[in-house]
């Protein structure tokens, strides 16, 4: 900011730190939400099973995590060696020890998932603190050997599958028709047995990208694809609009657009519903985020609901559905994000 508003000369090193520094923080971060369990997933179809299947499918689940970060340690590697000579114009640190964080990342996936599944087996307990189980279910070394057994021949079938005479000619005759059945039909199956939405993204493409190229050259590919697609000055802004909503939260910027909303349509019928409508469009105008809007502007009309005898319900769907009509408004992450899809729409 200040090479460029005050001196007029953007520097070009800050650009290139910026988004090298925030690959690794998407991806350190997204590693944590493995740690962390944090990872947003459909258990619509998990929750409904009986306990035992449960338990199996939760296993099967951690073990496509397990089979994702050995690919990303895969790829990360192949891309650590084949880029280790190149250097970034400005920051001239190689790629290849850039690139390493791929196995940061894939690494911190099968510990959290490996701890995961002791603990899903009765092998560790679920609070640290409590003392070691003595007895173990019976079910425990079954589900051990399930598990397992249905990915690999899942991943059998899918491996004869891709290299039959019928998908080659489906590939060849309608790539474009088969590459997204193939995306879209490995997507739903990985939400319809409640893997995170991320595992189900990347295999959908890992296996859509195994329809045109060889395994061996496909892992490398995997990696620097990850790594190359998070690499945009223009991501730059999500964060950032994010770090403001919290700003402005902290700040109290939230209570007094609430309180310039209020005198604007404070008599009209239902006016604090008009009121969240308002504020939440002035709100992430300036953040930029939807959800730091429903967040910051919700948990203040919620209390002001409640105490003047509103359907709480009613100011809840009307928070969570004002909330993103502001990202139609201009800076928004939502138009930052469209404008880099489409090649850099103003």
């Amino acid at each position: 900011m200040v090479t460029h508003y005050i001196l007029s000369a953007p520097s070009v090193y800050s650009e290139e730190f910026l988004r090298l520094s925030l690959i690794w923080l998407d991806l350190i971060a997204a590693g944590y939400c493995f740690v962390g369990n944090c990872h947003m997933r459909l258990p619509l179809v998990l929750d409904m099973l009986p306990r035992r299947p449960q338990r199996v499918l939760k296993l099967i689940n951690s073990e496509l995590s397990l089979v994702f970060g050995e690919i990303l340690i895969w790829g990360g590697s192949t891309s650590f060696i084949a880029s280790s000579r190149m250097r970034p114009p400005m920051t001239q640190i190689p790629i290849g020890w850039l690139q390493s964080v791929l196995m940061i990342y894939g690494v911190m996936i099968i510990v959290a998932e490996t701890i995961r599944t002791l603990q899903a087996l009765d092998m560790l307990p679920a609070d640290p603190d409590a003392p070691t189980y003595e007895a173990r279910n019976p079910t425990t070394f079954t589900n051990l050997l399930v598990a397992p057994c249905i990915v690999l021949a899942f991943g059998a079938g899918i491996m004869m599958l891709w290299q039959s005479d019928w998908m080659a000619g489906n590939v060849r005759n309608a790539l474009e028709l088969t590459s997204t059945i193939v995306l879209f039909m490995t997507f739903v199956v990985f939400l319809i047995i409640g893997s995170p939405i991320a595992i189900g993204l990347a295999f959908a493409g890992v296996l859509t990208l195994g329809l045109q190229i060889d395994l061996d050259i496909m892992m490398p590919t995997v990696g620097e694809t990850m790594f190359n697609g998070l690499d945009s000055f223009g991501f730059l802004a999500l964060p950032f609009f994010i770090l403001a909503g919290n700003i402005m939260n902290a700040t109290g910027l939230a209570r007094r657009l609430i309180d310039f909303a209020m005198l604007i349509d404070g008599r009209i019928p239902g006016s604090l519903w008009q009121t969240n409508v308002l504020a939440n469009m002035l709100f992430v105008t300036l953040s930029g985020s939807g959800i730091a809007s429903a967040t910051a502007v919700g948990g203040i009309i919620n209390l002001i609901a409640r105490k003047k005898g509103y359907n709480m319900a009613m100011t809840s769907a009307v928070n969570a559905a004002s909330a993103p009509s502001g990202m139609l408004i201009s800076p928004s992450g939502a138009l930052i994000v469209y404008s880099l899809i489409t090649g850099g729409v103003e």
